[in-house]
């Protein structure tokens, strides 16, 4: 040990205490000393630039002079304090001399010399510290309140483990009270034994390399379980010395969770790939095999094992399909996104293809999944309902009957051309109009009133009236009118179906026909009369020749007479009858065109019409002196003149009203034959009408029928596929197949075979009317779980879970069972479409069943995307649809809306929070017998 040097014994004690006075008046820590009243005795240079004034200004003032907040009682006690210690450091504040305050550090010690007593102190000012300490204050401060809106668990500690700091997450996760965390507690108590050694390991990594790393433990929480946890812990240091740890509790919990299930996932989709009868094979980044499943070996002939490693040129597939299946995986690798498409793969397979893209927990695509099904037994199926669809579809637009669309209010929202031609307005007019205007009224009649009532109260699906109405020339039409409404999603009125059938000249001929009719009953009623009189005694030539005026004579009948009005009118018979000219000798070419015409009806008139043999005898014998001209007119419609020849002159009133109507009489007769004969023309072209009508609704429902065919026969016949394929490739590999299998499957075949049967059954039942269903006591839960299983190997395939959430012991309802099940089918399928565009994992189907008073109610939902709000209002129509048209026919929903429509149930279709689509279903309950 080296020996400590000393203080020269040369030097006097008068040259050390000079040494030190130099010594404290030059040292960089201010020195003050004072006396037990408080007066400085000594200052020196660093304690004058501390407090702003000179030396002889400190020695001319006392502690009292700097330190506003001390008394004579405070400085009292701090000198019995220093006189026990012998030592004091306080912090406080003293006043400097531009009046400022700062904050300083005091090191007092106590020296005594006989009676006198010397408080030597060194100052320090610490204003730097203390704005140092604010400012970490305030920092701690934000950190702590940041960490306490963290959804993780934020904690301070010490090197020894004891926590001085933890956020209120810690409580939620842990199960801890802040009372269990008042006092002092320490990390280790909360962290199993076993994971003791290995966090101080870490400590001292953390330390010796100034960094931190992530680390797996488990916590103890309060009710004794352990919860998973990822540590992240960072050094705290102050005066560059560590002191302690700061670091963020992730809970891994569900991590934990979903690698298991990963790994689950991975084993379930080994077994279903390996048993399934669909082509799988997944591809790396290079588009290298990295699996295959053996179906690989019947579509391409080589062993599913050898084509581990192989690229896609190198499976036996057409070089076009080849080519194709490359660009496609390369498209999924770029766009991240699902695709299907359907491929002739080779040249025994059409393949229905479905490309998925597999991520990684960096949700990086690490390969795809490549799913094929067999499609071949169904293309040419598909081809007909495709070409059955589109000559659908075409006679639907090209209807003859008119069709248009309005709001509630009668404004026109579209037409189809057949109303176009009807009216004579473009369609960009019709949509300015409203219905009222056809008819030339701003009002509803009193039918039209109540059937427009009715299908708002839903009384009533549709009406039917025949009104008048008026084209764009004003011209008159006869329509026979059919009404329908269609709902909103939530029932209320969203807008009218109008059909206008013209039946204008069925109508005339209908009025024709009737008024016919009703000049027949006059004529009957005549004739009975006269018949009544004993006409054939009655000497009418005896009538005649007490007349000796002539009466009536128009204009055409003085081209007979030859005569003007006055020369005829009130003369004597005798006088103008030698003139007279008779009807068979007229010259029809003296006369203008107009007169011709009326002429020759004239002539038609008296020498065709069959008259009754009574007035046959009565001319024949009369001598044909004058002739009565009488008017035929039907309505609006001047037809000729019928002359009556007559002996003397005149006819008296009664008489000319008599012969008037009977003429009438005659000549409806005449025209009566000419009118049915029109009748027979107009109800042939009306039969024609109603036939082409009633195919259209045929072809309408074919369309239907196939589409619906499409959507449900496809399901069964894939499974019973898999089913026998799968044993027969049990067979070929020579394995034993266990005999219970086996018959399982038969049962699920012959089952699945009782469906399809079912399904015809009921496609042809469909065909024909509500009436003629078979109707039955149906429980709804037990056909849900029917259809669920029915489904599970699409469901399964699809990755799609499906949950039951059914009321027990629900009432029944009166529906078809086929029918029924056709429902839930469709809406299924539908949510399987909407939830394949998605790229998540998770997804699910949810059914729920319940009831209120006087509903049963269905709800089916999704976690997909929902419905697009512009899609709500018309996602029941037929042929509407979001995919593309190759791969929908768009006929699903609207089947499901007509079959319960026809039931007078009602669905609706909503978006659910916090996303999905959900269609919710109102049946009426069975009703009790009383």
């Amino acid at each position: 040990m080296k020996e400590q040097k000393k203080i020269p014994e040369a030097f006097s004690q008068k040259t050390l205490l000079k040494l030190f006075q130099t010594s404290i008046e030059n040292s960089l820590e201010a020195v003050l000393w004072t006396d037990q009243d408080g007066f400085f005795l000594f200052a020196n240079q660093k304690a004058s630039c501390i407090l702003g004034y000179s030396i002889e200004e400190i020695l001319e003032m006392s502690v009292f002079d700097i330190s506003p907040d001390l008394d004579q009682e405070k400085w009292r006690l701090f000198w019995e304090k220093l006189r026990l210690n012998q030592a004091v450091q306080i912090e406080t504040a003293h006043r400097k001399k531009d009046q400022k305050m700062i904050p300083i550090q005091i090191h007092a010690h106590y020296f005594r010399e006989e009676e006198e007593e010397i408080n030597f102190a060194f100052i320090k000012d610490i204003s730097l510290e203390k704005n140092l300490k604010t400012e970490l204050q305030k920092k701690e401060k934000t950190l702590h309140e940041f960490s306490e809106i963290l959804p993780e668990i934020v904690y301070e500690c010490d090197l020894e483990g004891n926590l001085t700091y933890i956020n209120s997450n810690a409580y939620q996760k842990l199960g801890y009270s802040q009372e269990d965390f008042s006092g002092k507690v320490n990390v280790y108590s909360i962290i199993p034994d076993q994971y003791h050694l290995e966090i101080k390991k870490n400590i001292e990594y953390n330390i010796q390399n100034q960094s931190s790393r992530g680390n797996e433990y488990e916590i103890i929480k309060k009710d004794g379980t352990l919860l998973p946890v990822m540590i992240h812990s960072s050094i705290v240091y102050e005066n560059e010395l560590p002191v302690g740890l700061r670091g963020i509790v992730i809970d891994v919990s569900e991590k934990k969770k979903q690698v298991e299930a990963l790994k689950e996932r991975e084993e379930s989709f080994r077994d279903l790939a390996e048993n399934t009868m669909d082509l799988v094979i997944r591809f790396d980044l290079d588009r290298i095999v990295i699996y295959a499943n053996p179906i690989v070996e019947k579509i391409s002939g080589k062993s599913f094992h050898n084509l581990i490693g192989k690229k896609i040129n190198e499976i036996s597939f057409l070089k076009e399909s080849a080519e194709k299946l490359e660009q496609t995986i390369l498209s999924v690798f770029e766009t991240k996104i699902l695709k299907r498409i359907q491929m002739f793969i080779n040249r025994s397979y059409w393949l229905d293809c479905f490309f998925i893209p597999e991520f990684s927990a960096s949700n990086e695509i690490k390969s795809v999944l490549f799913s094929g099904r067999d499609i071949s037994d169904y293309k040419t199926i598909e081809t007909a309902l495709r070409e059955s669809e589109e000559e659908f579809r075409s006679l639907f637009e090209e209807s003859g009957i008119a069709i248009a669309v309005s709001d509630t209010e009668g404004n026109f929202l579209n037409v189809n051309p057949a109303f176009v031609g009807l009216f004579g307005y473009s369609g960009r007019e019709f949509y300015k109009m409203n219905l009222k205007e056809l008819k030339k009224s701003n009002d509803l009649d009193d039918e039209e009133e109540k059937g427009v009532q009715k299908l708002i109260a839903g009384t009533l699906s549709s009406f039917q009236i025949e009104r008048k109405v008026y084209d764009k020339n004003s011209s008159e039409k006869w329509v026979l009118i059919n009404i329908s409404l269609i709902r909103w999603l939530e029932g209320t009125p969203k807008h009218f179906i109008v059909q206008m059938q013209d039946i204008t000249r069925q109508k005339k001929a209908e009025e024709k026909k009737s008024q016919i009719y009703e000049i027949q009953k006059n004529v009957n009623k005549i004739l009975s009369f006269i018949n009544n009189l004993g006409f054939d005694d009655f000497n009418f030539a005896q009538i005649l020749e007490k007349i000796s005026r002539a009466f009536q004579i128009n204009h055409l009948a003085l081209y007979i007479f030859q005569k003007d009005e006055t020369e005829i009118l009130f003369k004597k018979a005798e006088s103008a009858g030698s003139e007279i000219r008779y009807p068979e000798n007229i010259e029809i070419n003296s006369f203008s065109k107009n007169e011709r015409d009326a002429m020759k009806k004239i002539l038609f008139i008296y020498q065709n019409a069959k008259l009754p043999k009574i007035l046959q005898s009565i001319l024949k014998n009369l001598k044909s002196r004058c002739f009565y001209s009488f008017p035929l007119i039907l309505g609006e419609s001047f037809y000729g003149i019928f002359l009556v020849p007559g002996k003397t002159g005149c006819l008296k009133k009664h008489i000319r009203n008599f012969l008037s109507i009977v003429v009438q009489a005659l000549a409806s007769d005449w025209k009566r034959k000419k009118d049915y004969e029109k009748i027979q023309e107009i109800e042939r072209e009306k039969l024609i009408q109603e036939k082409l009508l009633l195919k259209t609704e045929k072809l309408a429902a074919l369309g239907t029928l196939a589409s619906s065919i499409n959507h449900e026969i496809n399901q069964p016949l894939q499974s019973i596929k898999m089913m026998t394929a799968s044993t027969l490739y049990w067979h070929e590999q020579h394995k034993d197949y266990p005999y219970e299998k086996v018959m399982d499957y038969f049962k699920k075949i012959s089952h699945t075979v009782d469906r399809i049967s079912e399904i015809i059954e009921h496609m042809r039942i469909s065909y024909k009317s509500k009436g003629e269903l078979k109707l039955e006591t149906v429980d709804v839960n037990q056909i849900i779980t029917k259809t669920k299983e029915f489904l599970s190997q699409k469901l399964m395939l699809h990755q799609i879970n499906i949950q039951l959430n059914l009321e027990k012991n629900l009432s029944k309802i009166i529906f078809s069972e086929i029918q029924f099940q056709q429902i839930l089918i469709n809406l299924i399928d539908n949510a399987v479409n909407s939830l394949d565009k998605e790229k998540k994992s998770g997804k699910k189907i949810e059914i729920k069943s319940f009831e209120n008073d006087e509903k049963i109610i269905i709800q089916i939902s999704d976690n997909g995307s929902g419905i697009e709000k512009d899609y709500l209002e018309k996602i029941f129509d037929p042929f509407f649809t979001t995919n593309p048209k190759e791969e929908s026919s768009g006929m699903g929903l609207y089947i499901v809306y007509n079959i319960l429509s026809s039931y007078n149930a009602i669905i609706k279709a909503s978006n659910q929070l916090p996303q999905g689509a959900v269609f919710t279903i109102e049946l009426n309950k069975e009703k009790e017998e009383k």
